[in-house]
């Protein structure tokens, strides 16, 4: 693949012999110092991050001081991270947030869907009832962006605009982590109508990796290269080690980003059914099967083929951002599993527990396979090719 093809085969769908589909995409893997440690595809390609980027839209809730002062429990933070299925519990986080913030279901601008949940949808339809805002699977981002403007004493009517002081923080922070400057992201409008970022791949992995070192305890990313990701950079450019700065994260904020880091990680990891939900999130079950193995990921979805992994593995923070060209779900899924297995994230032994997404079976309607979603591509360790 030459260095001018922003994405690479990553996942082919089969029937019978024949393979019917295929999916592109491109995948960076980096440290928290910044090194490229593995790719596919253009490593700055970049990307918008959808919900992927929740952990860090979250961390200014805490930053600011919100989540203490409004005393938001460890799964409420959770809840603020999540991209929810709609469940009872799910919404139930919500609506003690809500009680404990003064915010209103009239205050939420995150619009109405159907619950992701299946279950909820058909009890829903069974009692002749309507999904709510609160069934809206960014109900808890948009709750934790109103109450960190009602605790600053910032008007929150328009909390969702992006030159909001609540969202230039955000900005700010998620920058600052990724190793760029604030009008080095693009800024547009996600589909819960709250600003969505557009990065390239490879620094949101970094701020990804420097999550993980963080939440596991280490604060050896606190003096890092700043990582220049111009998509259009060189290979080259690439080989060279920028020069060294200190990080000054913490000033201005009442708790500091590397204690906020810490708190979101945790939220994250020890409360998987929040993220996601209790049915056929990979979200979910991928972070339970990590547990199960000792190892410590972060899972992270997001719309349109984008998915966030943020792991601690032989004692260094790992950032893993991927995107699939076309958007598609199950190509995302088989490559998020191929790439944890391939880099020796998750062990051989996960393949089965996580099989359904790794290696999704292609049925007919009476349930008979006939084909399969499978990983096709091997990752570059260090520098494209």
């Amino acid at each position: 693949m030459s260095q001018s093809q922003p994405f690479a085969p990553l996942v082919e769908v089969t029937r019978g012999y024949e393979i019917e589909s295929e999916h592109a995409g491109a995948i960076a893997v980096v440290d928290s110092s910044g090194h490229l440690l593995a790719s596919i595809g253009q490593p700055t390609q970049p990307a918008y991050l959808r919900s992927c980027a929740k952990p860090f839209q979250a961390l200014a809730f805490v930053c600011s001081g919100a989540a203490d002062a409004y005393g938001a429990t460890e799964e409420e933070l959770a809840v603020v991270c999540a991209s929810h299925s709609g469940e009872p519990g799910h919404v139930a986080l919500v609506e003690s947030l809500m009680r404990k913030t003064g915010v209103t279901q009239e205050d939420l601008l995150c619009g109405i869907h159907p619950p992701f949940d299946k279950n909820v949808r058909d009890r829903l339809n069974a009692e002749g009832k309507s999904a709510n805002a609160l069934h809206n699977n960014c109900s808890g981002k948009h709750v934790g962006m109103i109450a960190t403007a009602k605790h600053l004493d910032l008007p929150f009517e328009d909390y969702i605009d992006p030159e909001h002081p609540v969202q230039l923080a955000i900005l700010g922070l998620l920058a600052s982590l990724a190793g760029l400057e604030p009008d080095e992201i693009g800024v547009s409008i996600d589909g819960c109508s709250a600003p969505v970022f557009y990065v390239p791949l490879r620094s949101f992995s970094l701020a990804l990796a420097r999550l993980a070192e963080q939440g596991e305890g280490s604060d050896a990313w606190l003096r890092h290269p700043r990582v220049d990701d111009d998509q259009d950079l060189d290979i080259d450019e690439l080989h060279e080690e920028p020069e060294e700065e200190t990080m000054e994260l913490s000033d201005g904020f009442p708790v500091s980003i590397q204690e906020g880091l810490s708190r979101v990680w945790r939220a994250m990891i020890r409360h998987p059914f929040v993220i996601a939900g209790s049915s056929a999130r990979i979200c979910t079950d991928l972070m339970r099967v990590a547990e199960q193995f000792g190892v410590p990921l972060l899972a992270k979805s997001g719309a349109e083929g984008t998915y966030a992994i943020a792991a601690f593995h032989e004692d260094e923070g790992i950032g893993i951002t991927v995107k699939v060209e076309d958007g598609g779900q199950r190509a995302r899924d088989a490559a998020v599993v191929e790439c944890l297995l391939q880099l020796g994230i998750l062990p051989d032994e996960a393949r089965g527990p996580l099989a359904g997404y790794h290696r999704q079976l292609v049925q007919t309607l009476r349930g008979e396979a006939v084909g399969e979603v499978r990983p096709v591509f091997r990752l570059n360790r260090g520098l494209p090719r």
